[in-house]
């Protein structure tokens, strides 16, 4: 028995045949594409099947093994959602661009960092007082370092081959130049 919807369809649409081409047409592309996706999947797992097959699971080695207790999560607290972060991302931006004139702001900096501020002070009071700055940058710039003197000096031409023996040379861990070892102790101290 079939559907009571179905005959009275059948009916109406067998004087228009174009009606039951187009219905048998778009039947057809369904199929069709749903045998290409059906394709699809199974290519991927057939390549996933593949690339684990290549994969050599013996030349994998354990480097260290972590034990996670129980009980050490408690503390911590839940885990952000992507949109605190982005939040919380951009107040501090904001914080950090509003900066009162005339405050002055804490900041833990080494003396490489203190030495890169003063020179930057002071360009920028360049552009107020040039005469007077350029004068002070004279006056407070680094003195030369001192001479290093060596005793007993030879030229090179009349020093004995055996003070080139490289036994008695060794690699600077700082600056990577050969010194002789009895430089270095001097270094040492």
């Amino acid at each position: 028995m079939p559907p009571k919807g179905l005959t009275e369809k059948l009916k109406k649409s067998v004087p228009d045949m174009t009606t039951v081409l187009e219905r048998c047409v778009n039947r057809l592309e369904w199929e069709r594409s749903q045998e290409q996706a059906r394709q699809k999947a199974e290519d991927e797992i057939e390549q996933e099947r593949v690339h684990m097959a290549m994969t050599d699971w013996h030349d994998f080695v354990v480097v260290e093994t972590m034990d996670f207790a129980d009980d050490e999560d408690e503390e911590l607290p839940p885990p952000m959602t992507i949109e605190e972060v982005i939040r919380r991302s951009k107040v501090t931006a904001m914080e950090e661009d509003i900066v009162e004139p005339g405050k002055e702001v804490e900041m833990e900096m080494d003396e490489e960092e203190a030495h890169l501020v003063e020179e930057g002070m002071r360009a920028a009071s360049l552009e107020d007082n040039d005469d007077e700055v350029r004068n002070e940058i004279r006056v407070t710039e680094d003195p030369e370092p001192p001479m290093r003197i060596v005793k007993n000096w030879k030229r090179p031409e009349d020093r004995i081959p055996a003070e080139r023996d490289p036994t008695k040379f060794v690699v600077s861990p700082i600056t990577g130049e050969l010194i002789p070892i009895s430089e270095m102790s001097e270094h040492m101290r």
